[in-house]
């Protein structure tokens, strides 16, 4: 009644691929009777039950085969009386079982159109997991399915009432882990992600109001910030200690270039006052100059470079070459203050008022050419621009070539190359030919050079002969417009000063890099979980 015969299979060709075996059940006749007997015992099976012999066929190679008649004489050796029958049908059974289970366990996860409208949960797997333990709590005591209830709003972090009516269970689960110092984690989490991105005030609230999380109370969020500034001002002064030193390692002292950003586009609250190496192009140091401190924001770029000044005084640290974009009271400071470092302005600057001036005698009324402009002039506003650059470039640091050079743009346009540089192409080519107009007119001659000397560059060379430009300092108020929008003045002082340190780590740790980083972020989270842990864990600060 329980043979299994392993049917060959023959190909497509008619050659058979599997030989024939038969009898898996290779128990003599009369064990067999006996078996059979102890395993209607043992599955409760009436004696009188009618019976009839049927064959399983199975296909598969030789070494299934084996590996199947094997694990079936283990199990009848295990428990005499099973027999190959017994044993299929407990597994199947058993599988059977197996899958029935699987099947009622997992959960309908897709949504209906009712619960689209559900507000977003933030948590942490932590707290998952604790909701896990009390539902298997109550489970391991009662079947019924507990209610949940909202029963306090904090912010981002919620509690919830667990309550089965049937028991009398109640408890209470948080979304948020609790912090010491009365903190929530998603509440400080929430607060870090988003000053670290730059989001303003009102961005926050209609972020949160869209998918439905709440915020936190403006006296509690007052709390969090200012907890966190402090961490970012401590990470702000690291930042600029780093860059400090990196540019020190280049030379002894310090090439530096600052410049001010006013807060607000008129009567400005606020004026940040950058300095940054000149070489590294890092953020060295900083000031915020209130309306406060000076009521004409004309004069806080002043104010911020006599304060960053005495920074470096304090450390120690001297300034050898010091740029900015020509501000005249700054001109005088470094100038008649600070004899030791040498004074030099913006070179883009220079570009915009020699091009001013140049426009002025280049184009004009039909009526006043030949006297206050020259058609001649037309077309020497660009190149003047750039034979001035060239000029900064070359003089070597000498204020006196630098002036000789700009003249010789005279008498280079007249094509006369005598002054002009050796490695010029019109002292090298001897078959030169000039591609702009040669000036012939004295008229056009006079108004040329009368523009020139005029320019600051001629009346000041030695404020441009090591043509230092402030390019990066513009670039990095770029950045600072990230973090707090220049159209915004409604900023108080902790929320302007904590977004300008938050500017500034960005700014170190990305200048010149291919890819952004971030790690000032994580530096900052690290610092604020250092400090509400301070007796429990490690603080690499």
């Amino acid at each position: 009644m329980d043979n299994i015969s392993v049917t060959p299979v023959r190909s497509r060709t008619g050659s058979v691929s599997t030989p024939k075996r038969n009898l898996l059940d290779s128990t003599p006749q009369r064990k067999r009777s006996a078996s059979i007997s102890t395993a209607r015992k043992s599955l409760d099976m009436p004696e009188s039950t009618p019976k009839r012999k049927f064959k399983l066929s199975l296909y598969g190679t030789d070494s299934e085969y084996e590996s199947i008649h094997t694990r079936l004489q283990e199990l009848k050796t295990i428990r005499p009386g099973l027999t190959s029958l017994n044993i299929i049908e407990l597994a199947l059974s058993n599988y059977q079982k197996s899958l029935l289970d699987s099947s009622s366990s997992s959960v309908n996860q897709s949504c209906t159109i009712q619960e689209c409208d559900e507000n977003v949960i933030l948590t942490t797997p932590k707290a998952v997991t604790n909701l896990v333990d009390m539902l298997c709590h109550h489970n391991s005591k009662c079947n019924e399915t507990v209610s949940f209830v909202l029963e306090k709003n904090d912010g981002c972090s919620l509690h919830y009432k667990l309550r089965c009516d049937i028991c009398t269970y109640n408890s209470v689960w948080r979304t948020s882990l609790e912090l010491p110092e009365n903190r929530d984690l998603i509440n400080l989490k929430v607060t870090h992600a988003f000053l670290c991105s730059g989001m303003l005030p009102s961005q926050v609230e209609r972020f949160c109001d869209c998918i439905g999380v709440s915020t936190l109370y403006k006296r509690k969020q007052n709390e969090y910030v200012e907890e966190y500034s402090k961490h970012v001002h401590s990470e702000r002064i690291s930042s600029c200690e780093t860059a400090l030193a990196e540019e020190l390692s280049v030379h002894n002292s310090v090439d530096i270039i600052t410049d001010a950003r006013h807060s607000t586009r008129r009567n400005s609250k606020y004026t940040d006052i950058v300095c940054i190496g000149y070489n590294t192009h890092k953020v060295l140091d900083h000031e915020v100059i209130r309306r406060e401190d000076d009521s004409c924001s004309q004069r806080h770029e002043l104010h911020g470079t006599k304060r960053i000044y005495e920074n470096f005084d304090t450390k120690g640290v001297h300034v050898r070459r010091h740029g900015h974009d020509r501000n005249a009271s700054v001109n005088k400071f470094v100038r008649e203050q600070r004899k030791s470092t040498v004074n030099q302005n913006d070179t883009w600057h220079v570009s915009v008022s020699v091009e001013k001036e140049l426009k002025k005698i280049s184009s004009g009324a039909k009526c006043r050419e030949g006297k206050t402009w020259s058609v001649q002039l037309a077309d020497k506003v660009q190149p003047v621009k750039t034979h001035i650059q060239f000029a900064m470039r070359s003089c070597n640091g000498d204020a006196s070539k630098l002036r000789s050079n700009i003249e010789n743009i005279v008498d280079h346009y007249q094509n006369k190359h005598s002054n002009c540089d050796m490695n010029s192409r019109c002292r090298k080519d001897s078959n030169y030919i000039p591609s702009r107009v040669i000036l012939t007119d004295s008229n056009a001659v006079n108004l040329l050079s009368n523009a020139l000397r005029s320019t600051d560059v001629y009346r000041h060379p030695e404020c441009y002969v090591h043509h230092m430009d402030t390019f990066f300092v513009e670039s990095f108020n770029n950045v600072l417009n990230i973090f707090q929008d220049k159209r915004i003045g409604t900023f108080g002082d902790l929320h302007y000063k904590l977004r300008s340190n938050l500017a500034i780590c960005h700014w170190n740790e990305n200048v010149k890099r291919k890819t952004n980083s971030f790690q000032y972020r994580k530096n900052i989270w690290s610092r604020c979980i250092s400090s509400l842990f301070s007796g429990s864990v490690w603080r690499p600060y």
